[in-house]
């Protein structure tokens, strides 16, 4: 059936939507920063209280090649989203808070707080690295349109363009 991966301030979480009408919770792991800096994913499925992950605003993050990417300030969490339970593959400090991301054919985009356009490699079983820069802050920033309108999200707000024709 179809899946679904979401994000909270607690953790990670999978969805079962073979039937739309009774969606069914799968998983869900609570993402907890260790003392040493490194990042864990405890499997639970009720009382998920003690994720670590940086207050309940709305977070970056997207899915792509059995991976989650997460950002959490300036880090980029990766999780496996493979096997039965999640598992924090690494994390990648970036140096700037993330702001946003994408994942597109092995590529992970990110727009940083410092105007900067990182672009990382994620192939399947090695770790992220950075591969380049961009240009496509609004593409990243998951600009999309439709009925005559354009949006994207901005922090906890979505922006609705009317598109004019001259």
């Amino acid at each position: 059936g179809s899946r679904l991966f979401y994000v909270t301030n607690v953790g990670v979480g999978e969805v079962d939507l073979a039937d739309p009408a009774e969606p069914v919770e799968v998983r869900f792991a609570s993402l907890v920063k260790e003392g040493d800096g490194s990042w864990s994913a405890a499997d639970c499925y009720t009382g998920c209280e003690e994720g670590s992950l940086s207050s309940a605003r709305m977070r970056p993050f997207d899915v792509g090649g059995g991976r989650a990417f997460i950002a959490d300030g300036a880090d980029l969490i990766v999780v496996s989203l493979l096997g039965d339970g999640f598992e924090v593959e690494g994390v990648l400090p970036m140096g700037a808070v993330i702001e946003a991301l994408r994942y597109d054919r092995g590529l992970l985009f990110l727009n940083l707080a410092d105007g900067a356009g990182v672009v990382l490699r994620s192939a399947p079983g090695e770790s992220p690295y950075v591969f380049g820069t961009h240009g496509l802050h609004d593409w990243v920033e998951e600009l999309a349109s439709g009925y005559e309108r354009v949006y994207r999200l901005r922090g906890n707000r979505i922006e609705i363009a009317e598109v004019v024709q001259p």
